[in-house]
This record gives C-alpha cells, sequence and structure tokens, in this order.
C-alpha cells in the first residue's frame, strides 16, 4: 500500500456563526486490519462519558493541544492554519497524547451500532443544512430541500432501540439541540456513513 491509496477529500464549509464544521474525508485502508469489537446484538445503551485512563477531566485548552497535534500530523499545523480534521487522524493525535491507547474502526450501519452497543465511539459524517436545527426532541433529519454546507465529527453515546436512534453530543454548546445532544435514526446514520462517512472507535 501506498500513500496514494489513502482516500482524502476535502468538504467545503458554508460557514455558520457559532456552528463551525471543519471534518474531512481521510480513509486508509490498513483501517480494515483494526475492526472493532462488536456486540452479539444492537440494545439500548447510555454510556457514561468517557474519560482518560487516569481520571483526567478534558477542558478548552486539552481540545486545542489535540487539534495543533491532529493539524500538525496532517502538514497544515493550527495557528496559523485551520484545514478540520477527520476521525483517523484526531485519534493518531490522541495516541501520541497517551490520552487513548489505541483506536479501532466500524464499517457500515450495523456494524456502527454493535461496536456503540459496546462504548462510545465517534463519527465523521456529511453535515445538512437541517442538522442546525433539531426539532423540540433533539431530533434531527436530512430534509426534502437540504444541502450538505461541510462535514462534522461527532461523539456517539446512546442508543434507543425500540425507537431506532442514535444519540449524539454536538461541540456547539448547551444552547444546540437538548443541552448539547442530538439524535438521529438509525436509517439517517446509515445514509451518513455510505456518503464517505466513518466511525472511529477510541480505546483507553
Amino acid at each position: 500500500m501506498t500513500e496514494s491509496d489513502i482516500v482524502r477529500r476535502t468538504l467545503p464549509e458554508q460557514m455558520v456563526e457559532g456552528h463551525r464544521l471543519g471534518r474531512h474525508v481521510v480513509h486508509d485502508p490498513r483501517s480494515r486490519n483494526f475492526s472493532a469489537d462488536a456486540a452479539a446484538a444492537i440494545k439500548s445503551v447510555q454510556h457514561p462519558a468517557p474519560d482518560n485512563a487516569t481520571g483526567r477531566q478534558f477542558g478548552e485548552n486539552d481540545a486545542v493541544s489535540l487539534y495543533e497535534l491532529e493539524t500538525q500530523l496532517e502538514g497544515q499545523p493550527y495557528p496559523p492554519n485551520d484545514p478540520g480534521g477527520s476521525g483517523l487522524m484526531v485519534s493518531k493525535a490522541a495516541k501520541q497524547l497517551g490520552w487513548i491507547s489505541s483506536y479501532t474502526h466500524a464499517f457500515g450501519i450495523d456494524h456502527a451500532l454493535r461496536a456503540l452497543t459496546l462504548r462510545p465511539v465517534i463519527t465523521g459524517v456529511n453535515w445538512y443544512t437541517s442538522f442546525d436545527a433539531p426539532d423540540a426532541n433533539g431530533l434531527v433529519a436530512i430534509a426534502s430541500n437540504a444541502t450538505v454546507r461541510g462535514g462534522h465529527e461527532v461523539v456517539a453515546d446512546a442508543i434507543d432501540e425500540p425507537n431506532r436512534l442514535v444519540w449524539f453530543w454536538n461541540s456547539w454548546g448547551a444552547s444546540y439541540g437538548l443541552g448539547g445532544r442530538f439524535c438521529m435514526s438509525f436509517d439517517t446514520w446509515a445514509q451518513l456513513l455510505a456518503e464517505q462517512g466513518d466511525v472511529t472507535v477510541p480505546m483507553v
């Protein structure tokens, strides 16, 4: 395998103040060799917030430090650049900092849901304009007139299996959705994963 085998795609961002995006596609075929553990069945689950193995709690300064290293690894260091990133590269950076011990990958909606049944995951997806405003229940959907305004990386930490919903944390603060949380249907997540979305599973 050579560098040319890695799929890279920049997702242009249509900026919305306070709702910044920045995820890009970086898919390395070697990730197939590191398949995430999967539960025998998809079940409702609510995972606690993942912590570092030492019990350390992370804040904004840590997020900036992680982004600085990630962008250095990509060859476009922040600052002065602000290129965005990917689940693969942010996991490489977190491992290099010693914040996680390893990371694996889930492929397709069934594998993603079975991996999420066991532990929280991060997912990089196309972000549609209609996702900017969840409904009163925190639900986002791809509206008929919606367009992709960039890419976003979010944390999935819960499954509501009877209602076929996945719950996520966003990074836009408590004013977004339900205290910073939102959900989407299994089918919506499946569509996003089919659109060069990805799922990375950090291991503490």
